[in-house]
């Protein structure tokens, strides 16, 4: 059973997360959407739009493609975010793997998530 709280009369988007960045860059291409106050890295929308799209022509290069599963294995980072809109671009499946896993664990949740380790051709 679900329970829903707040106001009912906005309804939800039916967009996907390549699309929300999208959107984003048409109305707002110089605002700040990341900072990463540890390593005083910052993003607009259209500096994030920019090198997650390097990173799905280069995950393309190797032979990622729609449906195939990428994972990642990161703290809160600019690589993680940039993978997960790269992933939204190419239309691949973002895994997200804990950084708190032991060995075992992670042996396990690699052997369950569909990702290959094999390079495609």
């Amino acid at each position: 059973m679900s329970l829903l709280a707040g106001p009912v009369d906005v309804k939800l988007w039916n967009i996907t997360i390549g699309q929300l960045l999208k959107q984003q860059i048409i109305s707002y291409p110089s605002r700040p959407c990341l900072v990463f106050s540890d390593t005083g890295q910052r993003y607009t929308y259209n500096q994030l739009y920019s090198a997650s799209l390097a990173v799905s022509k280069s995950l393309m290069a190797v032979g990622i493609k729609k449906g195939d599963c990428v994972g990642i294995l990161a703290g809160n980072c600019s690589a993680y975010v940039e993978l997960l809109f790269a992933t939204a671009h190419i239309g691949a499946i973002f895994v997200v793997f804990n950084c708190s896993y032991t060995a075992t664990e992670l042996m396990s949740a690699l052997k369950h998530s569909g990702i290959s380790n094999s390079q495609k051709s």
